[in-house]
């Protein structure tokens, strides 16, 4: 009797932890989702700003382009 309730302490110990590692494992999930959000606004903002800095040359590309017609220089 005594030996099975020696054995099972390890057993007690680790199930009597289970809300402080779920606590520690929700701790580091919220912390891992935070850190990806910021790194997809980032990228995104990141993303955008690349595009319409593309756009804008591409825009002044054809405005020069249609300058340079008009004046008949192209």
């Amino acid at each position: 009797m005594s030996e099975e309730a020696i054995s099972c302490i390890k057993t007690v110990k680790a199930f009597s932890t289970e809300h402080v590692e779920m606590e520690r494992f929700n701790k580091a999930n919220d912390q891992a989702y935070d850190l990806g959000m910021k790194v997809a606004w980032i990228n995104g903002f990141f993303d955008a700003l690349v595009k319409a800095c593309l756009q804008g040359v591409m825009a002044m590309i054809i405005y020069i382009g249609a300058l340079l017609v008009e004046n008949g220089e192209l």
